[in-house]
This record gives C-alpha cells, sequence and structure tokens, in this order.
C-alpha cells in the first residue's frame, strides 16, 4: 500500500460512526443510512487517490456523502416525506463542521451509558446496538410498546442530562 491509501484506510475507519451520525441526520432513518454509508465508503475509496491530505479527511468524505444521499434521494422522489435540497445543502454544511468536544461527548455517553441501570440501558443497547423495534423489545420484556418508548425516551433524558452534566463538570 502506498502512503495515501494507508492515509484513507485509517481515516476511513476513524470516522464511521461520525459520518454514519451525519448521515442519519441528513437522511432520517438508519436502514437506508447504512446502505449509503457503505456506498460512501466505496466511493471514498474508490476517488483515495483524488484526496488532498492537506484538508480534514472528515470533510472531503461529508461532501462524497452529500452526493451520494442526493443520488440515494432521487430514488426516493415519490416517497411522501422528502426534505428539499436546499434543507439537505444547509443540514450538510452545518453537520460536516467540526463539533466541539465531539471524542469528548462520545467517551462521556459510553460512561453514562454503563452507568444506566440495566433495562433502560438494555433497552439502549437493544435499540441501537441490535437494531431492534420497539415491538420486538416490547416482546423480549414483556410489556408493552407504549412503555418501551416511554423508558427509552427516559433512558435517552438520562444519557443527555448526564453528558451534559460531564461536559459542565469537566470530569472524565
Amino acid at each position: 500500500m502506498d502512503n495515501i491509501e494507508t492515509i484513507v484506510e485509517l481515516e476511513i475507519t476513524k470516522i464511521q460512526l461520525r459520518l454514519m451520525a451525519f448521515i442519519c441526520k441528513l437522511t432520517g432513518g438508519i436502514p437506508e443510512s447504512e446502505d449509503i454509508l457503505q456506498a460512501v465508503n466505496l466511493k471514498l475509496w474508490q476517488q483515495r487517490h483524488a484526496y488532498d491530505a492537506s484538508r480534514p479527511f472528515f470533510n472531503w468524505a461529508c461532501a462524497i456523502a452529500k452526493f451520494e444521499i442526493m443520488t440515494h434521494r432521487k430514488t426516493l422522489a415519490r416517497s411522501k416525506l422528502v426534505f428539499s435540497d436546499a434543507f439537505v445543502e444547509e443540514m450538510a454544511e452545518r453537520l460536516a463542521a467540526p463539533r466541539e468536544n465531539a471524542n469528548q461527548r462520545l467517551a462521556f455517553l459510553e460512561q453514562c451509558r454503563r452507568e444506566l441501570s440495566d433495562t433502560p440501558r438494555q433497552i439502549i443497547d437493544w435499540f441501537y446496538a441490535d437494531q431492534l423495534s420497539i415491538a420486538d423489545i416490547a416482546k423480549r420484556l414483556g410489556r408493552t410498546s407504549g412503555s418501551v418508548a416511554n423508558s427509552l425516551y427516559y433512558a435517552r433524558h438520562l444519557l443527555r442530562l448526564c453528558v451534559e452534566g460531564k461536559l459542565a463538570g469537566g470530569r472524565g
């Protein structure tokens, strides 16, 4: 592997979570975001020799992701809910901007996830990591879907408060 291939390979690996978040925010759904992420990863690799190593890799990846999202949107043109091109452009610019404390926020999020009691942590893990539906989680827990949805909302609320508290307190 030459130097640019090594750089691109490492950078692609480093930005996967952040790039997935970028794509999810612009598409509104995890299933299509996973497909788009794979298409973006392929394009990044195919176009690796076009990457200028003096520029931020994430911004380059976001530009490619934006085009992949636009391509995906064209296939969804008949859908009832399609964001305007102007909206997607504006959100892409906002989301590609470096987020202050992003790595620290992720570290705090994981700490806070571990601090949750068993059931809320399990619901978070099943919903986000295992991508189970609310209905599937409800079946596993022997609860109603509404009850699980409320628990998920509450767990996310607790995580947000915890992360914000750690950021405000500078605790790690």
